[in-house]
């Protein structure tokens, strides 16, 4: 007796496609929406931590964000705020390959920049 297990589709995660995924509203509203969802408690501004986190993550054939992780983890305070920030954001528009939706791996950088 023998059994054909079926065939599984493997997931391909793209670099590089015809249209990039974009992040509801284009660049401009993803600075608003970092900006203005950007939480930082009195302790990290007096810290002098790392003020620059570059994130890694897939934006989903259905535009959602999973697999956020830091280029250069360094554990920081700043850093997992950010990663947290990521996680939450809205539905990008996916990115399309040959006419379909496709998953994309991008990276992102978030600079922290303190006012006196």
């Amino acid at each position: 007796m023998c059994f054909i297990a079926p065939a599984t589709a493997q997931r391909r995660v793209y670099t590089a496609v015809e249209t990039m995924p974009g992040f509801p509203g284009g660049e401009e509203a993803l600075a608003n929406y970092l900006t203005s969802n950007l939480r930082l408690s009195q302790d990290s501004l007096k810290d002098a931590e790392l003020h620059s986190v570059f994130l890694s993550f897939i934006v989903e054939k259905n535009g959602s964000i999973t697999g956020v992780k830091p280029v250069n983890p360094r554990n920081t305070y700043i850093e997992r705020v950010a990663i947290h920030l990521v996680e939450k954001m809205p539905a990008w528009e996916p990115a399309r390959h040959k006419g379909k939706k496709v998953a994309v791996h991008m990276t992102i950088p978030i600079r922290i920049c303190f006012q006196e």
